[in-house]
């Protein structure tokens, strides 16, 4: 998901070398998965006492109340041309035109799919500094 949120510094995109990388490691630990399945064995991870409460403290504590404050904090800005992509593609139905205007409806889950597929970049959520490269994918990476 990280790759995906283009206009937070933490989470730069990455270039095609290491998308390249990040697929080969993939595919080896997929097939490792796929073999371990085949053979009937079973590997639990993050099961231990230390990772159930650092994944409660971390993810569930705290990103409900993230998403929460996303729900009704996109900002659409003044180079919107109302091509209505955004409108179309919000899997929420976050967005609606209206008067001559994008407004949202307080239904935002963080997808960013709005914030990359804009060709305006005149979107943004949560995080609301300039948009300077979008994601389009593992595709639009590999090119």
């Amino acid at each position: 998901m990280p790759n995906n949120i283009c206009n937070f510094f933490l989470f730069p995109l990455a270039n095609p070398n290491k998308m390249q990388r990040y697929l080969k490691k993939a595919e080896k630990k997929l097939s490792r998965s796929c073999q371990n399945i085949k053979n009937e064995v079973v590997k639990k991870r993050g099961f231990n006492f230390v990772s159930q409460h650092l994944g409660l403290w971390t993810q569930r504590a705290h990103f409900g109340a993230l998403e929460k404050k996303a729900q009704r904090d996109v900002r659409i800005s003044a180079e919107c041309n109302l091509c209505g992509k955004c409108v179309r593609i919000c899997p929420m139905k976050n967005l609606k035109i209206t008067d001559r205007r994008i407004v949202q409806l307080d239904q935002c889950t963080l997808c960013y799919r709005c914030v990359n597929q804009c060709p305006q970049k005149a979107i943004t959520v949560l995080v609301h500094t300039q948009v300077k490269k979008q994601y389009q994918g593992i595709v639009g990476l590999l090119k």
